[in-house]
């Protein structure tokens, strides 16, 4: 009885996959995964608040940016102030979804936006400057 019991858990463990880590995109690449949860990195290449949201502009200025990081009117005020953002290189999370021309990702929390280090930065802009 505990062998078959222990046998029907084995199956279970192998049919449910263990929670995967999102794949990892640059921005450039995000308009090829509309409609995926992914890890976007990009460097932010400029920062504002329209309308009540705060905008977060990825490998580029809009309109030509790879993807634009929306924090709703709700959200904002759980994220510090943008400028801070501006160089920067960014992991975001989140599913990334085609509104209007440009790939865009909703942010609601602080935990979606991830800053890497400056070194990282600096690499990143000088392969966008290629």
């Amino acid at each position: 009885m505990k062998a078959a019991a222990l046998a029907m858990t084995a199956l279970l463990a192998l049919a449910v996959p263990a929670a995967a880590q999102p794949t990892l995109i640059f921005a450039k690449d995000a308009r090829a995964h509309i409609g995926q949860a992914a890890t976007v990195r990009g460097l932010v290449s400029g920062v504002e608040i329209r309308q009540g949201s705060g905008l977060i502009y990825l490998d580029g200025t809009f309109p030509y940016n790879g993807l634009t990081v929306v924090i709703p009117p709700s959200a904002i005020g759980s994220i510090d102030a943008l400028e801070p953002y501006q160089d920067k290189l960014l992991d975001v999370v989140g599913v990334i979804q085609q509104i209007g021309t440009i790939p865009q990702m909703l942010v609601t929390s602080p935990n979606q936006i991830k800053v890497l280090d400056d070194d990282q930065a600096k690499d990143r802009k000088k392969l966008l400057l290629q």
